[in-house]
């Protein structure tokens, strides 16, 4: 898997840019004063989903048209 590294200053300036990077399957490391302090990877669909079902246990007060509305948005833009 190909790793990119890069500072905080430039993560933040090119975020759009390394998002794309990782949605192809790559991660991103991200360095503060040359150290590594974060990854920035794909989320896998498996975790998409347990993610999707936590969110769905704490927005229960949601009509439930409007949670499934949102889910669908997310997945959506997920893919």
């Amino acid at each position: 898997m190909k790793v990119k590294i890069v500072g905080a200053r430039e993560a933040r300036n090119n975020f759009a840019d390394l998002l794309a990077w990782v949605m192809t399957g790559k991660e991103v490391v991200i360095s503060r004063f040359g150290k590594p302090v974060a990854v920035l990877k794909a989320v896998e669909e498996e975790n998409l989903f347990s993610f999707v079902a936590r969110v769905r246990k704490k927005i229960r007060l949601l009509p439930q048209k409007k949670v499934d509305f949102l889910v669908e948005k997310i997945i959506a833009s997920a893919s």
